[in-house]
Protein backbone atom coordinates (compact mmCIF):
# COMPACT_ATOMS: atom_id res chain seq x y z
CA UNK A 1 0.00 0.00 0.00
CA UNK A 2 1.77 3.17 -0.84
CA UNK A 3 2.36 6.41 1.60
CA UNK A 4 -0.60 8.85 1.88
CA UNK A 5 1.79 11.75 0.62
CA UNK A 6 0.60 15.89 0.94
CA UNK A 7 2.83 18.21 -1.22
CA UNK A 8 4.22 22.27 0.51
CA UNK A 9 2.74 25.13 -0.36
CA UNK A 10 5.28 26.58 -2.43
CA UNK A 11 4.84 24.11 -5.72
CA UNK A 12 1.45 23.90 -6.21
CA UNK A 13 0.69 28.20 -5.40
CA UNK A 14 2.73 28.80 -8.66
CA UNK A 15 1.61 25.91 -10.81
CA UNK A 16 -1.53 25.09 -10.18
CA UNK A 17 -5.10 26.86 -10.52
CA UNK A 18 -5.74 29.76 -8.01
CA UNK A 19 -9.90 28.60 -7.05
CA UNK A 20 -9.49 26.76 -3.95
CA UNK A 21 -11.71 23.63 -4.75
CA UNK A 22 -9.99 23.40 -8.08
CA UNK A 23 -6.29 23.39 -6.85
CA UNK A 24 -7.79 20.43 -4.40
CA UNK A 25 -8.85 18.44 -7.35
CA UNK A 26 -5.76 19.51 -9.85
CA UNK A 27 -3.68 18.23 -6.94
CA UNK A 28 -5.51 14.81 -6.16
CA UNK A 29 -5.14 14.06 -9.98
CA UNK A 30 -1.50 14.58 -9.88
CA UNK A 31 -1.37 11.80 -6.71
CA UNK A 32 -1.23 13.91 -3.81
CA UNK A 33 -3.57 13.53 -0.75
CA UNK A 34 -3.58 16.65 0.94
CA UNK A 35 -1.13 20.04 1.18
CA UNK A 36 0.68 21.50 4.25
CA UNK A 37 -0.31 25.59 4.97
CA UNK A 38 2.53 27.75 4.60
CA UNK A 39 3.69 31.15 3.21
CA UNK A 40 3.92 30.53 -0.70
CA UNK A 41 4.61 32.79 -3.46
CA UNK A 42 1.19 33.06 -4.59
CA UNK A 43 -1.00 33.77 -0.95
CA UNK A 44 -3.71 30.70 -0.80
CA UNK A 45 -7.22 31.01 1.01
CA UNK A 46 -6.72 28.63 3.49
CA UNK A 47 -10.53 29.02 5.11
CA UNK A 48 -11.63 28.78 1.88
CA UNK A 49 -10.06 25.60 0.68
CA UNK A 50 -10.30 24.18 3.92
CA UNK A 51 -14.67 24.93 3.66
CA UNK A 52 -14.47 22.97 -0.50
CA UNK A 53 -12.77 20.13 0.42
CA UNK A 54 -14.99 18.59 2.84
CA UNK A 55 -16.42 16.06 0.44
CA UNK A 56 -13.16 15.09 -1.12
CA UNK A 57 -10.97 12.80 -0.36
CA UNK A 58 -8.20 15.67 0.44
CA UNK A 59 -6.93 17.21 3.77
CA UNK A 60 -4.84 20.18 5.22
CA UNK A 61 -1.29 19.12 7.24
CA UNK A 62 0.36 20.27 9.47
CA UNK A 63 0.97 24.29 9.19
CA UNK A 64 4.16 25.64 8.97
CA UNK A 65 5.39 28.56 10.11
CA UNK A 66 7.93 31.06 7.81
CA UNK A 67 11.22 29.08 7.81
CA UNK A 68 14.52 31.65 9.01
CA UNK A 69 15.91 32.88 6.15
CA UNK A 70 18.78 35.69 6.12
CA UNK A 71 17.41 38.92 5.81
CA UNK A 72 14.02 38.04 6.19
CA UNK A 73 13.68 36.00 9.76
CA UNK A 74 10.12 34.83 10.61
CA UNK A 75 9.25 36.98 13.66
CA UNK A 76 8.76 33.94 15.65
CA UNK A 77 12.93 33.52 15.19
CA UNK A 78 13.24 36.04 18.20
CA UNK A 79 11.99 33.18 20.91
CA UNK A 80 15.13 32.84 21.90
CA UNK A 81 16.18 37.25 22.24
CA UNK A 82 17.29 38.04 25.42
CA UNK A 83 15.71 41.41 24.69
CA UNK A 84 12.13 41.21 26.11
CA UNK A 85 10.34 43.36 23.89
CA UNK A 86 12.26 41.21 20.45
CA UNK A 87 10.87 37.89 22.73
CA UNK A 88 7.18 39.01 24.11
CA UNK A 89 6.43 39.99 19.62
CA UNK A 90 8.22 36.41 18.65
CA UNK A 91 5.92 34.87 21.23
CA UNK A 92 2.95 36.90 19.59
CA UNK A 93 3.62 35.48 16.44
CA UNK A 94 3.72 31.80 17.53
CA UNK A 95 0.82 32.24 19.12
CA UNK A 96 -0.78 33.51 16.23
CA UNK A 97 0.36 30.69 13.63
CA UNK A 98 -1.33 28.55 16.66
CA UNK A 99 -4.76 30.30 16.65
CA UNK A 100 -4.04 30.11 12.82
CA UNK A 101 -3.93 26.41 12.55
CA UNK A 102 -6.52 25.83 15.05
CA UNK A 103 -8.97 27.70 12.68
CA UNK A 104 -8.51 25.68 9.86
CA UNK A 105 -8.60 22.71 11.91
CA UNK A 106 -5.56 21.68 12.46
CA UNK A 107 -3.71 20.47 15.85
CA UNK A 108 -0.08 20.92 14.64
CA UNK A 109 2.28 23.34 13.93
CA UNK A 110 5.69 23.22 12.00
CA UNK A 111 8.79 25.43 13.51
CA UNK A 112 11.71 26.57 13.94
CA UNK A 113 12.99 27.01 17.07
CA UNK A 114 14.47 30.07 17.44
CA UNK A 115 18.01 31.93 16.47
CA UNK A 116 20.60 32.73 18.93
CA UNK A 117 21.63 36.74 18.34
CA UNK A 118 24.90 37.40 17.59
CA UNK A 119 27.26 40.60 18.33
CA UNK A 120 27.97 43.07 15.34
CA UNK A 121 26.90 42.06 11.93
CA UNK A 122 24.93 39.12 11.66
CA UNK A 123 27.50 38.40 8.00
CA UNK A 124 26.81 35.04 6.05
CA UNK A 125 23.72 33.52 7.87
CA UNK A 126 21.48 31.14 5.63
CA UNK A 127 22.44 27.82 4.63
CA UNK A 128 19.48 27.73 1.56
CA UNK A 129 21.17 30.38 0.13
CA UNK A 130 22.91 28.80 -2.91
CA UNK A 131 24.51 32.56 -3.54
CA UNK A 132 26.54 32.50 -0.26
CA UNK A 133 30.10 30.37 -0.68
CA UNK A 134 30.12 28.29 2.46
CA UNK A 135 33.78 27.21 3.45
CA UNK A 136 34.61 24.89 6.32
CA UNK A 137 36.61 28.16 7.78
CA UNK A 138 33.35 30.42 7.30
CA UNK A 139 31.01 27.85 8.72
CA UNK A 140 33.34 27.12 11.73
CA UNK A 141 33.43 30.64 12.44
CA UNK A 142 29.88 31.45 12.23
CA UNK A 143 29.56 28.79 14.65
CA UNK A 144 32.20 29.50 16.79
CA UNK A 145 29.95 33.43 17.54
CA UNK A 146 26.75 31.51 18.27
CA UNK A 147 28.53 29.28 20.83
CA UNK A 148 29.18 32.45 23.04
CA UNK A 149 25.74 32.89 23.53
CA UNK A 150 23.93 29.90 23.11
CA UNK A 151 22.95 28.53 26.14
CA UNK A 152 21.17 32.13 27.04
CA UNK A 153 19.08 31.71 24.00
CA UNK A 154 18.19 28.17 24.69
CA UNK A 155 16.87 28.97 27.83
CA UNK A 156 14.94 32.24 26.49
CA UNK A 157 13.88 29.74 23.99
CA UNK A 158 12.26 27.18 26.28
CA UNK A 159 10.88 29.55 28.22
CA UNK A 160 9.21 30.92 25.51
CA UNK A 161 7.88 27.54 23.77
CA UNK A 162 6.45 26.72 27.65
CA UNK A 163 4.58 29.49 27.70
CA UNK A 164 2.93 28.89 24.03
CA UNK A 165 2.35 25.41 24.82
CA UNK A 166 0.56 26.80 28.28
CA UNK A 167 -1.43 28.83 26.08
CA UNK A 168 -2.96 26.25 23.89
CA UNK A 169 -2.09 22.85 25.40
CA UNK A 170 -3.86 20.80 23.00
CA UNK A 171 -1.57 22.11 19.89
CA UNK A 172 1.72 20.04 18.91
CA UNK A 173 4.53 22.38 18.01
CA UNK A 174 6.82 20.20 15.61
CA UNK A 175 10.38 21.71 15.73
CA UNK A 176 12.14 21.26 13.00
CA UNK A 177 16.19 22.56 11.61
CA UNK A 178 17.79 25.90 11.55
CA UNK A 179 18.38 27.20 7.95
CA UNK A 180 20.23 29.99 9.98
CA UNK A 181 23.85 29.11 10.46
CA UNK A 182 22.79 30.89 13.78
CA UNK A 183 19.41 28.72 14.62
CA UNK A 184 18.44 26.74 17.46
CA UNK A 185 17.63 24.23 15.15
CA UNK A 186 20.72 21.72 14.97
CA UNK A 187 20.83 18.16 17.14
CA UNK A 188 22.05 19.00 19.91
CA UNK A 189 20.19 22.19 20.79
CA UNK A 190 16.53 20.56 19.73
CA UNK A 191 17.81 17.65 22.11
CA UNK A 192 18.31 20.25 24.93
CA UNK A 193 14.74 21.83 23.91
CA UNK A 194 12.88 18.54 24.35
CA UNK A 195 14.87 17.17 27.50
CA UNK A 196 13.82 20.70 29.49
CA UNK A 197 10.62 20.77 27.96
CA UNK A 198 8.87 16.85 28.39
CA UNK A 199 5.64 18.06 29.70
CA UNK A 200 4.81 19.81 26.82
CA UNK A 201 3.30 18.67 23.47
CA UNK A 202 6.40 18.81 21.74
CA UNK A 203 7.84 16.61 18.46
CA UNK A 204 10.16 16.59 15.82
CA UNK A 205 9.63 17.35 12.17
CA UNK A 206 12.24 15.86 9.59
CA UNK A 207 13.49 17.63 7.17
CA UNK A 208 15.42 15.85 4.10
CA UNK A 209 16.67 18.63 2.48
CA UNK A 210 17.89 20.74 5.31
CA UNK A 211 19.56 18.40 7.27
CA UNK A 212 21.69 17.28 3.89
CA UNK A 213 22.56 20.34 3.33
CA UNK A 214 22.97 21.05 7.01
CA UNK A 215 26.17 18.29 6.50
CA UNK A 216 27.07 19.63 3.21
CA UNK A 217 28.07 23.21 5.67
CA UNK A 218 28.56 21.71 8.95
CA UNK A 219 29.04 18.27 9.58
CA UNK A 220 25.88 17.11 11.00
CA UNK A 221 25.34 13.93 9.73
CA UNK A 222 22.16 13.08 8.47
CA UNK A 223 21.69 9.87 10.75
CA UNK A 224 22.51 11.45 13.75
CA UNK A 225 19.30 13.64 13.39
CA UNK A 226 17.17 10.14 12.87
CA UNK A 227 18.89 8.34 15.98
CA UNK A 228 18.30 10.72 18.26
CA UNK A 229 14.52 11.88 16.91
CA UNK A 230 13.17 8.92 15.87
CA UNK A 231 10.36 8.30 17.82
CA UNK A 232 9.43 12.00 18.16
CA UNK A 233 9.04 12.25 14.34
CA UNK A 234 5.87 13.80 13.74
CA UNK A 235 6.26 14.46 10.03
CA UNK A 236 8.80 14.48 7.51
CA UNK A 237 8.94 16.54 4.08
CA UNK A 238 10.52 15.16 1.28
CA UNK A 239 12.75 16.95 -0.83
CA UNK A 240 16.52 16.88 -2.06
CA UNK A 241 19.92 19.57 -1.78
CA UNK A 242 22.41 20.24 -4.65
CA UNK A 243 24.33 23.21 -5.50
CA UNK A 244 23.43 24.87 -2.45
CA UNK A 245 19.54 24.69 -3.25
CA UNK A 246 17.15 23.20 -1.44
CA UNK A 247 13.71 21.63 -2.41
CA UNK A 248 15.04 19.58 -5.59
CA UNK A 249 13.02 16.84 -6.69
CA UNK A 250 13.81 13.35 -4.38
CA UNK A 251 16.69 11.56 -5.51
CA UNK A 252 17.99 14.31 -7.37
CA UNK A 253 20.86 15.61 -4.68
CA UNK A 254 22.53 14.46 -1.91
CA UNK A 255 19.88 13.19 0.44
CA UNK A 256 20.21 9.85 1.66
CA UNK A 257 17.23 7.98 1.03
CA UNK A 258 18.05 4.29 1.97
CA UNK A 259 19.00 5.65 5.24
CA UNK A 260 16.03 7.49 5.89
CA UNK A 261 13.99 4.55 4.40
CA UNK A 262 15.10 2.37 6.97
CA UNK A 263 14.06 4.22 9.50
CA UNK A 264 11.02 4.43 8.53
CA UNK A 265 10.98 0.57 8.28
CA UNK A 266 12.32 -0.03 11.34
CA UNK A 267 11.62 2.67 13.59
CA UNK A 268 7.39 2.15 13.64
CA UNK A 269 7.36 5.70 13.07
CA UNK A 270 4.29 6.56 10.99
CA UNK A 271 4.89 10.13 10.36
CA UNK A 272 3.26 12.67 7.91
CA UNK A 273 5.03 12.69 4.73
CA UNK A 274 5.52 16.03 2.79
CA UNK A 275 6.77 16.45 -0.45
CA UNK A 276 8.51 20.06 -0.24
CA UNK A 277 9.21 21.00 -4.05
CA UNK A 278 10.79 24.44 -5.39
CA UNK A 279 8.71 26.43 -8.01
CA UNK A 280 11.39 25.82 -10.51
CA UNK A 281 10.19 22.35 -10.68
CA UNK A 282 8.74 21.27 -13.67
CA UNK A 283 5.08 19.80 -13.61
CA UNK A 284 6.33 16.57 -15.70
CA UNK A 285 8.73 15.53 -12.97
CA UNK A 286 6.17 14.97 -10.49
CA UNK A 287 5.38 11.23 -11.82
CA UNK A 288 9.02 10.50 -11.52
CA UNK A 289 8.86 11.95 -7.26
CA UNK A 290 5.93 9.56 -7.13
CA UNK A 291 8.01 6.53 -8.50
CA UNK A 292 11.31 7.54 -6.45
CA UNK A 293 9.51 7.98 -3.19
CA UNK A 294 7.40 4.83 -3.42
CA UNK A 295 10.27 2.15 -4.03
CA UNK A 296 11.50 3.82 -0.72
CA UNK A 297 8.26 3.05 0.99
CA UNK A 298 7.45 6.59 1.57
Amino acid sequence: MNAERYIGANWPAVHGPSEPRELAIWLLDRGFHGLQPAPSPRPLNWRRLRDSIQDLPFSLAALRLDPIDAGSAAQSSGIGSAHEGTRKAAQQALLTGMQQAASLGINRLVLEPGLVPVADEVGPENLADPGLAWTEDLAASQRARRRSRLESALDQSCRSLHWACSQMPEMELALTGSRSVFGLGEPEGLEAIFEDLSSCRLGYWHDTALTARRQEVLGEEQGDWLDRFSPRTLGISLGDSGDGRLDLPPGSGLVDYPLLSSYWRHAGIKPTLVVELSPSVEQGEIPGVHAFLTKFGL
